[in-house]
This record gives C-alpha cells, sequence and structure tokens, in this order.
C-alpha cells in the first residue's frame, strides 16, 4: 500500500495515531502477527484457514475432528508467529506445515486412544484365581481365630463338640451325625 492511500473501513495511514496499514502479502502478515497485530491475524485467518481446512480433511477424513484442528492450528498462528522466519520458507509453506503435522498428531492419537480402548475391552482377568485366592485368606484367617478361642479357653477345648459350628453338647439326647459325640 503506497504512503497517503485510504483503505477502506481504516483511518489514513499518514495521520499520526491512526492504525498501521494491514500488509497484502502472507509473509508481512505473519510478521505482523508476531507484532499482535489483529486486523492482520483476521487477514490471515480468512487467508488460510480454508488451505488448513482442506489439509486437515484430507488427513483426518472427518470432517468434525478437521475443524477442530484448523481452529487449533489458526491458534498457533497467532501463538507461533514469531517463530515465522521468512527467510527459511514462504508463509503459506509455514502455515501448512503446521496443519498437517497437528493432523497427523489428531490421528496418532485416536490410533493411541483406539488402540488403549481394544485393550481394555478385551483385558482377561481371572476371576477364579481372585476369587480363590481371597477365599483361602479367609480360611486362613477363621483358622487363626478358632485357634486363638480354643487356646485361651482349655476346657472346651477338650470337649470335640466345641469346635464343631451348629453342635451342642448341652442337649445329649439331640446329637446330631458328625457332630463328635458318640
Amino acid at each position: 500500500m503506497t504512503e497517503g492511500r485510504w483503505r477502506r473501513g481504516s483511518a489514513p495511514d499518514h495521520l499520526p495515531g491512526a492504525e498501521p496499514p494491514v500488509p497484502s502479502g502472507l509473509s508481512d502478515l505473519l510478521t505482523a502477527v508476531a507484532r499482535g497485530n489483529e486486523r492482520a491475524y483476521d487477514a490471515v485467518y480468512d487467508l488460510t484457514s480454508g488451505w488448513v481446512l482442506g489439509v486437515a480433511r484430507k488427513v483426518l477424513r472427518d470432517p468434525a475432528q478437521a475443524e477442530e484442528v484448523m481452529q487449533e492450528v489458526m491458534l498457533e498462528v497467532w501463538r507461533l508467529a514469531s517463530r515465522f522466519d521468512p527467510a527459511r520458507g514462504s508463509g503459506t509453506s509455514w502455515v501448512m506445515t503446521l496443519a498437517h503435522r497437528r493432523a497427523i498428531d489428531r490421528v496418532r492419537s485416536e490410533r493411541s486412544h483406539a488402540i488403549r480402548e481394544l485393550r481394555a475391552a478385551t483385558a482377561v482377568i481371572d476371576y477364579d484365581d481372585v476369587i480363590e485366592a481371597v477365599e483361602t485368606r479367609l480360611d486362613a484367617q477363621r483358622v487363626q481365630r478358632l485357634s486363638t478361642s480354643a487356646s485361651a479357653s482349655p476346657t472346651t477345648a477338650a470337649t470335640p463338640t466345641a469346635r464343631l459350628p451348629n453342635c451342642s453338647a448341652s442337649r445329649p439326647g439331640r446329637s446330631r451325625p458328625g457332630c463328635g459325640t458318640a
């Protein structure tokens, strides 16, 4: 833009305190975005968002995911514009590289997520071993309790019916089979 020319919707660029003009080339726009120029960012967004969306859709094949990636890339353009170096390449290649890398990252992330979900769904848990271990531990605790209570009262320990549940030595005429009474 030449000195003294008016741009539609803006003040003339030769007046003091007027907003700086928006550069026209993408490299110049990215340099202005690096300095925090929001109007330049609007221009970058308008110029590149379609390209970024196209790259993302080609890589991802899911329109919703591609739109998310486009938004992430455009945010990244705003945050990382200061890293753009016109000597190393064009603004277009820099933005498209950001888009392609972000789309590939999303594909890898989704693939990893699917693998984790598949592993979790097909994980074999041997419940019989777990139940058996719990039952063995509970049996050992019962034996420990019974042996502790039997050693505490020696008179009942001598009676065979005291160690068996549901046996009553106090009722001599009503013995059960297998309760230890003759």
